[in-house]
């Protein structure tokens, strides 16, 4: 089975080029589409998420809009700093086909998180007459408490059942699996926390579910799969190293960078549930990335977890910079594990067996020009796209393609769910577009 690690991009850099050809299979682009040229395999997962300064979920509900008015104005009315609107930015980039919303909203009753459910449903009935798909949620880490997490059920059951994606961060610190499993805090007989180096490491031992990191285990053990839907397809767009609470006392927590200057190089290494750090080298930015690929093996184990970015591999320096691991051999460890871990390529064709020639037969000389027209209306969802070389071959030598319609029930235009397709492949067969 392939890794699933990928990368959360907040600009254009030479790894996400290097993990690409790697074979990461999920990408996140926040604001800069600059390189998706770059991603012409369809089975490579690209998120997007467009930087808004205003609003974040929580004021688009304080501002008394109804969900279905909400999540109409969050794609058709508010720009960005540029003055575009979502829509613009989705259909500016064909290549992004799933789309995140509010970024980390953060309910504290049950009105808000039910309301933000109805607006992440809204957004996806919407998103559908667009012929795109939406990541929900975007929880941060440890969100929502477990008492708002039912109210947000029937978002997650709609996903399920119309091709979306459960969206959620997940951070530790010091390491990537504290706070999993056994790796929790320890105190003595008299509930005094013990300070780390007095901990009794033999009891430590990784796997299970989180409070952090692998949380999703406990979302879907605890929430959805009671209610049928514990195959929801779920992808981390952020994860990594982040402050959180509690630590061990006399450990240090926040970034990857944070913890190397901090603490890593005074922990020996021996409750870790990987070995490396326990040998002669002492590399940080390799035991950063030994922590990653830690995740990457557990995750693997969950079906329906499409895989995680790494927040983040090429940013804009300043508060984030701690983070990047962009330039660094983080990078270089995680390109050699996820190449090594690449699927076997499918057998290829014996060569025994005999091709047979190809017989070119001239096409028909016509007495007039003729060509088709295609839409979505006229072309199953689900089957492949029309092979206009074909149609070429045949005589054809234009093609009409719808490219918008209007939703008579929201009263808004859309572009018709096949027009990319159809403009990018009609295009490549040097057919006349019209």
């Amino acid at each position: 089975m392939s890794s699933k690690l990928g990368a959360h991009v907040l600009s254009g850099n030479d790894s996400v080029k290097a993990m690409l050809d790697a074979g990461c299979k999920v990408f996140k682009f926040v604001s800069q589409y600059n390189q998706l040229g770059l991603f012409i395999d369809p089975n490579v997962l690209v998120v997007g998420r467009e930087y808004m300064a205003f609003p974040f979920a929580n004021d688009l509900y304080n501002s008394g809009l109804s969900p279905f008015d909400a999540a109409h104005k969050f794609i058709y009315d508010l720009p960005n700093n540029q003055g575009k609107s979502q829509l613009g930015i989705y259909l500016a980039n064909p290549r992004i086909k799933h789309w995140e919303g509010c970024n980390e909203p953060s309910f504290v009753d049950h009105a808000g998180q039910m309301w933000y459910g109805q607006f992440e449903i809204e957004r996806m009935k919407i998103m559908d007459g667009l012929g795109l798909k939406c990541v929900i949620g975007n929880f941060s880490t440890g969100t929502p408490p477990d008492e708002l997490w039912n109210d947000f059920v029937p978002a997650v059951k709609h996903a399920r059942d119309h091709g979306h994606i459960l969206g959620l961060h997940e951070y530790s610190s010091p390491w990537i699996w504290w706070m999993t499993g056994s790796f929790q805090i320890q105190r003595d007989a008299n509930g005094k926390e013990l300070n780390w180096n007095e901990y009794d490491k033999n009891i430590l031992h990784a796997g299970g579910s989180g409070w952090t990191t692998l949380r999703y285990r406990h979302v879907i053990d605890k929430f959805l799969s009671p209610a049928g839907c514990s195959d929801a397809k779920i992808v981390i767009t952020e994860f990594g190293l982040d402050g959180i609470s509690p630590v061990p006392i006399g450990t240090s927590t926040g970034s990857w960078r944070k913890n190397r200057d901090e603490f890593w190089n005074r922990h020996d290494g021996i409750s870790d549930p990987i070995s490396y750090w326990r040998g002669s080298e002492r590399d940080t930015e390799r035991y950063y990335a030994e922590q990653l690929i830690w995740y990457d093996k557990e995750i693997r184990k969950d079906a329906n977890v499409l895989g995680a970015t790494i927040y983040i591999v090429g940013g804009f320096g300043g508060t984030w910079a701690e983070f990047d691991i962009d330039k660094t051999r983080v990078v270089n460890y995680l390109c050699d594990y996820i190449n090594q871990e690449r699927n076997v390529m499918n057998p290829q064709p014996s060569t025994n067996v005999e091709t047979p020639p190809i017989i070119e037969t001239p096409p028909a000389v016509k007495s007039r020009a003729w060509g088709v027209d295609t839409s979505g209306w006229k072309v199953d969802y689900n089957n492949q796209p029309p092979k206009w070389d074909i149609v070429k071959q045949e005589g054809a030598s234009f093609v009409i393609g719808k490219c918008t319609d209007f939703d008579v029930d929201y009263y808004v235009p859309f572009a018709d769910r096949i027009w990319k397709d159809t403009e990018i492949r009609v295009r490549a067969s040097e057919m006349t577009l019209g």
